[in-house]
C-alpha cells in the first residue's frame, strides 16, 4: 500500500516516490517467498540429503551416516551422519533465498576445510 508524500515539488515528482514506493513494497515481498517445490540434487550423496525452505530458512539434514559435504549455490555446509543445520550467511543470519544448485557428497577428506 502506497502513502501519500508530501514535499514542497511538482506533483510529477510525487507521483514518482509513489511509484518506487509501491514497487519496492512488491519486490520484497516476492524475495520473502517460499519455494514451491524441493531442489534437484546432484552427486553422490543426494539421497541422504533432506533439504527444504521452513521458518523464513533454508535448511539441509544429512539422513545417512556418512559425512556430507552440501553446496547450494554459494553457500556450503559440512554435515555428519544424522546432523542438521541452517544455511547461514557467513556474518550470521539464515539464508532466505538461493540461487543455484544443489550438490552433495560423500567427503573423504578426514579434516573439513571449507
Amino acid at each position: 500500500m502506497a502513502y501519500p508524500v508530501y514535499l514542497k515539488h511538482s506533483s510529477s515528482f510525487l507521483v514518482k516516490i509513489s511509484i518506487v514506493a509501491v514497487l519496492s513494497v512488491g519486490f520484497s515481498t516476492q524475495a520473502m517467498a517460499a519455494p514451491s517445490a524441493a531442489p534437484s540434487c546432484s552427486g553422490d550423496a543426494c539421497s541422504d540429503i533432506s533439504a527444504k525452505f521452513t521458518g523464513a530458512c533454508y535448511h539441509v539434514k544429512n539422513t545417512g551416516s556418512k559425512k556430507v559435504k552440501v553446496k547450494w549455490g554459494k553457500y556450503r555446509l559440512t554435515l555428519y551422519g544424522g546432523q542438521a543445520d541452517t544455511m547461514k550467511y557467513p556474518l550470521g543470519g539464515c539464508v532466505k533465498s538461493i540461487t543455484g544448485s544443489l550438490s552433495a557428497n560423500y567427503s573423504s577428506s578426514p579434516i573439513d576445510l571449507k
